[in-house]
């Protein structure tokens, strides 16, 4: 848009404030020029009678004067002019251009989010026992520069849970935080090298707890299984068991440990039906609402999940370091393929009486109360 147009729809009371802002920052600019010009060229009559110059020549200098000014004020107005045409041409033109070269968080391949959106959900699904519904709110503040804002649900606490941060040329800075809710390390048995191990009455001493505890306690608790169990096994129990949130899934052999912990959610989300078609059952939203869980169900969810990471692992690698790398994800799919998808541990959350049943099953190695609260009861 040229400085004409803009100028016309400033008179008209048509421009935004943006351009209104543009508009009287140059008419303030040629104010100043105008004032120092006239202050240069002030061909005044003092000069005339001081110098002795007749009635005559006062008038040419008059002339003279006026044309100077006259000539200036197009000077001024031209290199005003061609100022706004390049500023309007570099915004609208030149830093969309430069834009492109660096990461847009905006940027969609699916229909329903931006990308961003869907990989952070799928990153904090597989590795945060307690979130889910993630979004990316991003704005442009500059070239390659975003302010972001991310949203996540704490299943547990009931909330929203938002970090703020920016993305320059490609890179995340954002809250600390927000790296600080993924599983707990120590708290399964047999999640690490070396063991965790938990004595009897240890065990003991955590279900007088729960007890202990009143009917309206809201508890978040780590169950750990003496044997690793198969998603076939594992279905068994979350079938009758509804409390189960995230499921810890072994991704090395038994004396390391590769970090960070990795699982399955099962706490329910976003709905991406256009995912489901690239990635069997990646939903977990659609894994929680089934009346009945199979081992197969877990079994294509999870391998969906690595596989859409391993795909998008370029993103998450640019971004950050904090990032699991694409090799720990391909590394973890070789592992099942070669030993299959199997379990140590759960996350459970739920009132106490609901927790204790699951102590009750055979082979709990291990039970870790993580957090709890108090929560007030829905009446029908």
């Amino acid at each position: 848009m040229n400085f004409k147009v803009l100028f016309e729809k400033y008179k008209n009371n048509t421009a935004s404030e943006e351009e209104r802002k543009i508009v009287e920052e140059e008419i303030e600019k040629l104010k100043v020029l105008n004032e120092y010009m006239d202050e240069s060229f002030d061909l005044d009559y003092e000069i005339d009678i001081k110098t002795n110059i007749d009635q005559n020549n006062k008038g040419e200098l008059y002339k003279i004067r006026k044309s100077v000014k006259r000539r200036n004020r197009i000077i001024i107005l031209s290199s005003v002019s061609i100022v706004l045409i390049i500023m309007v041409v570099f915004h609208s033109v030149i830093a969309p251009m430069l834009n492109k070269l660096y990461y847009n968080p905006d940027q969609k391949t699916y229909s329903m989010t931006n990308d961003l959106s869907i990989i952070l959900d799928s990153h904090v699904g597989l590795h945060y026992p307690n979130g889910s519904l993630v979004t990316v709110l991003a704005n442009n503040t500059g070239i390659g520069k975003y302010s972001i804002t991310i949203s996540k649900n704490n299943t547990f606490e009931g909330k929203t849970e938002y970090y703020y941060g920016d993305i320059n040329k490609g890179k995340l800075d954002i809250e600390s935080a927000f790296w600080r809710r993924g599983a707990i390390v120590n708290f399964f048995v047999n999640a690490t090298y070396p063991p965790y191990y938990m004595r009897e009455d240890e065990m003991e001493n955590v279900i007088k707890r729960l007890e202990n505890a009143p009917p309206y306690t809201l508890i978040e608790a780590y169950i750990s299984f003496e044997e690793l169990l198969s998603m076939n096994e594992l279905a068994e129990i979350m079938n009758v068991h509804k409390n189960i949130h995230w499921i810890g899934i072994r991704n090395s052999g038994e004396y390391k440990q590769v970090y960070p912990l990795i699982g399955i959610s099962n706490k329910g989300g976003f709905i991406y039906e256009e995912l489901n078609e690239l990635y069997p059952h990646f939903n977990t939203a659609l894994i929680a609402s089934k009346d009945q869980i199979t081992g197969d169900i877990l079994e294509q969810n999870f391998r969906s999940s690595l596989q859409f990471q391993i795909n998008h692992s370029a993103t998450l690698e640019t971004l950050s370091s904090n990032f699991p790398t694409k090799a720990y994800y391909e590394n973890t799919l070789v592992y099942i393929n070669e030993n299959g998808i199997k379990t140590y541990g759960v996350v459970v959350q739920g009132t106490p009486d609901t927790i204790l049943e699951l102590t009750q099953l055979d082979g709990i190695s291990g039970i870790r109360i993580s957090n709890s609260k108090f929560y007030l009861p829905y009446y029908n």
